[in-house]
């Protein structure tokens, strides 16, 4: 018998040592599916759920001066956003100590002081710093709001330039000081108007989707991927134990560790193929949506699967390190890969490292499978 035909025949022979292992393993995806599916199920309808989100208390103080105005302009346009409706409760105080009272005594998440002057001071370069005053269990960043109330009163002061620029211009055509003032006052509220009434200023973006897929489809493809990686426990005796005897003839006929190998991969495929197939059927009758050609084209990441798991079981030494070894190589693939949280929830270091694995590819190669 030459190589060919004993590689083929070695292959062969795990094949049906797998139909033995037929029924516990449709058991064991039924069982894990269940089980993966259902805690997909439940962090899709719970990770952004409107009513676990809860509004801060913002206290803020302006100061009775000559910015009143652009103050009071700038206000108004800050309470009309969306977002800031959907996240703040803005309150106004009279006084600065009123404010610090306020957070010290918990009712405010934070206490904003505006300077005198203030818009003043960004048209002429000044620039003076916002106070901002933080509870001390408070979660959100100061800087982020900081930031926030600078842009807008920098977003009045390009305004404001340009409101100047158009006055001197009517002054240099020798206009009377009641023209000019005319001019002023109607170039000054257009000016405002239009740079701080725009609708497409901010939009609120519906955090419900991961990828190209939602949140359900999202977590139903990892928990596949999950439950395929785990069915290998049941078949894992055919691909990594082999006789002593068995392994002798083998190596007297030339079959090296190369071959083994690829006849491993070859029954991993196989049966993880062989498991897919249920859960397809089951996952599309839950969703009401069949995808034949699914059926094509998870075969990529069925591979890279079987690859992973025929490597676990070469390179380890027992029966049970290759199943501790897969199961801490799946968690870390699942959790890199954004299958147990959406990758932008996870430290920037890790959604760099998730570019070189495979679990983000795995995931969305399944759920192209199922939708």
């Amino acid at each position: 018998m030459n190589l060919t035909s004993l590689f083929c025949r070695l292959i062969t022979t795990n094949l049906k040592r797998l139909k033995s292992y037929i029924i516990p393993l449709f058991i064991s995806v039924l069982v894990l599916l269940l089980s993966c599916g259902i805690a997909g199920k439940l962090i899709s309808s719970n990770l952004y759920k409107e009513k676990n989100m809860t509004k801060i208390t913002l206290a803020y103080y302006l100061p009775n001066d000559e910015d009143m105005t652009y103050n009071l302009v700038g206000l108004n346009f800050f309470e009309n956003i969306d977002s800031v409706q959907n996240t703040a409760n803005l309150v106004q105080v009279n006084t600065i100590d009123e404010g610090k009272n306020m957070v010290e005594s918990g009712n405010a998440d934070y206490f904003v002081i505006i300077p005198e002057l203030f818009f003043s001071g960004i048209m002429n370069g000044t620039n003076p710093a916002i106070e901002i005053i933080i509870r001390e269990n408070s979660s959100a960043s100061a800087h982020v709001i900081n930031e926030l109330f600078l842009s807008y009163g920098r977003y009045l002061g390009v305004a404001q330039a340009a409101v100047y620029s158009a006055i001197d211009t009517a002054r240099n055509h020798e206009l009377s000081s009641e023209e000019v003032k005319e001019i002023q006052d109607k170039v000054n509220a257009t000016f405002l108007n239009r740079a701080l009434k725009k609708d497409n200023y901010t939009q609120t973006i519906s955090a419900t989707n991961e990828g190209n897929y939602t949140l359900l489809e999202h977590y139903l493809a990892s928990a596949l991927m999950i439950t395929l990686f785990f069915v290998a426990v049941v078949f894992m005796p055919i691909i990594k134990e082999y006789g002593n005897g068995v392994m002798l003839q083998l190596n007297v006929r030339k079959i090296n560790t190369l071959h083994i190998y690829l006849c491993n991969f070859f029954t991993t495929l196989i049966a993880l193929y062989i498991a897919y197939i249920p859960c397809h059927i089951g996952i599309s009758i839950y969703t009401r949506h069949f995808n034949p050609a699914g059926f094509i084209t998870v075969i990529p990441a069925l591979c890279i699967m079987s690859l992973i798991i025929a490597l676990i079981a070469s390179l380890s030494k027992n029966l049970f390190t290759a199943n501790i070894v897969l199961l801490c190589v799946v968690i870390t693939i699942a959790y890199i890969g954004g299958g147990l949280l959406p990758r932008s929830f996870l430290p920037q270091i890790i959604q760099q490292v998730s570019n070189y694995l495979p679990g983000e590819y795995l995931i969305s190669t399944l759920a192209k499978g199922l939708f």
